[in-house]
């Protein structure tokens, strides 16, 4: 699933759909997480952003649904840090990570 871009000061909204050992888990039990960072190695209290997936609209497909909402991204243009996690009873599993560029708006 890799993200790629994200715009300054809008909405995004995505989801993670997934698939464990051949089977679609049930998720609205469970816990995902977003974090957005500047570096891999700042803490995560360092953190621009941290937020926690919807899993009740979904979650018994195995689908999560994140919502950053415009303030969320109202950050400065350029390359950041992401990592999804999720967290099933008491594991944790690395889903995605990677490098997203917040990019800047054409309006104001």
């Amino acid at each position: 699933m890799s993200l790629r871009n994200f715009y300054r000061k809008t909405t995004k909204i995505f989801k993670v759909e997934l698939e464990f050992n051949d089977s679609v888990p049930e998720l609205r039990a469970d816990t995902m997480s977003f974090i957005l960072k500047k570096r891999r190695t700042d803490l995560d209290s360092e953190a621009y952003l941290t937020s926690e997936a919807d899993m009740i609209t979904e979650g018994g497909e195995g689908k999560a649904i994140f919502t950053l909402e415009s303030d969320d991204l109202d950050l400065a243009p350029g390359p950041y840090f992401y990592e999804i996690k999720w967290f099933p009873d008491s594991s944790e599993y690395v889903l995605d990570s990677g490098i997203l560029t917040i990019l800047d708006t054409v309006f104001d």
